[in-house]
């Protein structure tokens, strides 16, 4: 009797052992095909910087001399009235954070948008065209590319001036040129295509086969280097900010937070530690987010998900 009570009780446990790895295998399966933690992360983010002024707890660039260097609430001689701390001159860290995620992911959005139209244009005609066209599209594209942009963003900040207009500028020269080279190469696949010739013969316009037969043709191409794209100019932002050569004080800016919190990284390590996780879990979330689309608009990879 007693063998048959322990088969039995093995036998449950087995069946939920086996319930347990399904739940497991469901969990994992979901998480792989849909960037469920990406889109979390983006979707707060990019909550912080459209509502900054409802959420924000106090003035971004309000300073208070009695409040410096307050450590984290949950740290000895924090405070619950600045959850992240304040920094040298008494403003709360929190609300620069999050003033300074609208700021960073306003300029990326700009500069993105500048240089998908100049990048798509540009790869467009030098697919379509050809000849001298692609040319000179190309030789264009290998020059600059091959000028140091950080040597470049430091003349240009310096003859113009550090400010936003400034850096949506030299970010938005960065944006274009992978945009070139892709849709180029996409062109030169989709001119030969039945549709398209057929639309030659139609007597269609150079601008409509342009705008209704080959954009949409190199549209998923286009989203993804742009998911991709984004992350590095947030990226780069951070960086020119940190060298002076972006955002200038007191507009709070993750880069420019970095910067004023190095000289304080003994003894308030907070200042600069906050605004480099942002920077690494946006980068990062839109660098899977990037993967994910593409894999998903191709499919030969498709079936992997």
């Amino acid at each position: 009797m007693s063998t048959i009570v322990a088969s039995e009780q093995l036998q449950a446990r087995m069946r939920l052992a086996r319930r347990e790895g399904g739940r497991v295998r469901r969990t994992v399966t979901f998480l792989r095909r849909w960037p469920l933690i990406s889109g979390v992360i983006l979707t707060v983010l990019v909550s912080m910087a459209v509502f900054a002024p409802l959420i924000a707890p106090a003035d971004p660039e309000g300073f208070s001399l009695r409040n410096i260097n307050v450590p984290p609430m949950w740290q000895q001689g924090g405070s619950g009235e600045h959850v992240l701390g304040t920094d040298p001159l008494g403003r709360d860290v929190l609300s620069r954070l999050i003033f300074g995620a609208r700021v960073s992911m306003m300029v990326a959005a700009v500069s993105l948008v500048s240089g998908v139209l100049i990048g798509t244009a540009l790869g467009l005609l030098a697919g379509w065209f050809g000849g001298i066209v692609d040319e000179m599209i190309t030789r264009l594209v290998d020059v600059w590319m091959g000028m140091p942009f950080i040597l470049v963003a430091l003349v240009i900040s310096l003859a113009l001036g550090s400010g936003l207009r400034t850096i949506i500028l030299l970010l938005a020269l960065l944006a274009w040129t992978p945009f070139v080279r892709q849709v180029r190469a996409e062109v030169l696949t989709l001119k030969s295509r039945e549709y398209v010739l057929a639309a030659q013969v139609s007597g269609a316009s150079t601008l409509r086969i342009m705008v209704v037969h080959l954009l949409p043709g190199v549209m998923n191409t286009i989203i993804v280097i742009a998911t991709f794209r984004i992350a590095s100019l947030i990226l780069v932002e951070a960086f020119l900010s940190f060298l002076g050569a972006g955002i200038p004080p007191p507009t709070p800016a993750w880069g420019n937070m970095i910067a004023e919190g190095r000289n304080f990284l003994q003894d308030a390590w907070w200042l600069s530690f906050f605004p480099g996780v942002a920077i690494l879990l946006t980068a990062a979330s839109l660098s899977f987010l990037g993967d994910w689309i593409r894999d998903f608009t191709d499919p030969r990879l498709r079936q992997s998900l």
